[in-house]
């Protein structure tokens, strides 16, 4: 994977994005809980079966730049990774973005 796009929230909790995310998946794509793959800050799935394309999506903290939080997304297809990032961020379009 080597298409990365990042987000910056200003004061949104990981738990509430992981959640909003996931529910947005779910609602435009079909990819429910169940083929998301845990990893230490996020998930993995495969976001197209026709190219097999996966992605990854981590919500990360830093201590530097509390109370931001960035979610990262990686995808294997560049098109994979604006499609996804469109997603995310419409998640929070009314939130504080930076």
């Amino acid at each position: 994977m080597e298409n990365v796009l990042i987000i910056w929230l200003n004061g949104t909790p990981a738990d509430v994005a992981k959640q909003a995310v996931k529910a947005a998946l779910s609602h435009s794509y079909s990819i429910d809980e169940r083929e998301l793959q845990q990893i230490d800050n996020g998930f993995e799935f495969t976001f197209d079966d026709e190219t097999g394309g996966s992605a990854r999506v981590e919500f990360i903290y830093d201590a530097r730049w509390e109370p931001l939080l960035s979610i990262k997304i990686t995808t294997d297809l560049f098109w994979e990774a604006i499609r996804l990032y469109d997603l995310v961020k419409g998640c929070f379009e009314d939130d504080s973005e930076v």
